[in-house]
């Protein structure tokens, strides 16, 4: 119970962490000049696709659980109540 709570609360800032991640890395090997100063932008665009990954992950799962809630209230309404 508590690891899906705590994926549940985490998982919609990993699209976000990984965008981060991303940026902090790239900005580090143009202007700080870590590693191989070359391949800067190309490192970014080529893993910028993953951000959107992980984004889109994020809201069919929200849209997944939105679509459960609202048939089980659709299920809860349409019971005779006793």
């Amino acid at each position: 119970m508590v690891k899906t709570n705590r994926r549940m609360r985490i998982a919609p800032f990993l699209g976000a962490m990984f965008c981060f991640f991303l940026t902090f890395m790239t900005l580090g090997q143009q202007i700080v000049g870590w590693g191989n100063n070359s391949g800067g932008l190309t490192t970014f665009i080529s893993f910028l696709p993953m951000c959107f990954l992980y984004m889109g992950f994020t809201i069919q799962d929200q849209q997944d659980r939105i679509q459960v809630l609202e048939a089980s209230l659709a299920a809860r309404d349409e019971k005779p109540t006793e």
